[in-house]
């Protein structure tokens, strides 16, 4: 890969909307209160009982109904013609892979998509391949690309996220949004 205008960009929350759209279709359908944890076992309760899983609701609805951020499809597009070569990196389960290509393509972004089962699997791609931006926006991934001292090879962009807000890293930049995205990238 061309080490000058590559980006590496994560799919869920950079170019879709987040879990809020799946938790609140769960409340719509009935569902009860949410209970969180750390550990990702987190369920929607009814009757003070766990129905569902987050996981089991992502899989049903989330990969195919997300919404899309559609700042991001118009920034990847100029970037795009400007010589940029896009590739999107997510975990989401192979298993998914159809549904997430229809998703894409419902929403034009169509850019080659590697599926990657964790943070660390994820930095030692960046590290491979030496893109020269990487976005995410989930903190342990950052770790792992901070572990694997990713940014002395790539620009590594914490998309900002209620979830994330805590995190800083002096090897890491902070974005808001994709009018920011564009103007560090173009500058």
């Amino acid at each position: 890969m061309n080490m000058e205008k590559v980006l590496f960009c994560d799919i869920d929350g950079i170019l879709t909307w987040n879990l809020n759209y799946s938790i609140g279709r769960a409340r719509l359908l009935g569902y009860g209160a949410l209970s969180l944890n750390n550990n990702s076992h987190s369920h929607l309760i009814r009757d003070g009982k766990p129905i569902v899983s987050i996981a089991k609701l992502i899989e049903k609805d989330y990969y195919k109904n997300v919404k899309p951020v559609i700042s991001a499809s118009h920034v990847l597009k100029r970037l795009v013609k400007h010589g940029w070569l896009i590739y999107l990196l997510t975990k989401r389960p192979v298993l998914f892979s159809a549904q997430t290509a229809e998703w894409l393509l419902k929403y034009n972004f169509l850019y080659p998509v590697m599926y990657l089962k964790n943070g660390f699997e994820r930095a030692k791609f960046i590290l491979k391949h030496k893109p020269l931006f990487m976005i995410e926006d989930e903190v342990l991934n950052l770790n792992e690309m901070i572990k694997l001292k990713v940014y002395e090879n790539t620009k590594i962009l914490k998309y900002l996220k209620p979830y994330n807000s805590y995190y800083t890293n002096r090897y890491i930049m902070t974005v808001g949004n994709w009018r920011e995205i564009e103007e560090v990238i173009t500058r």
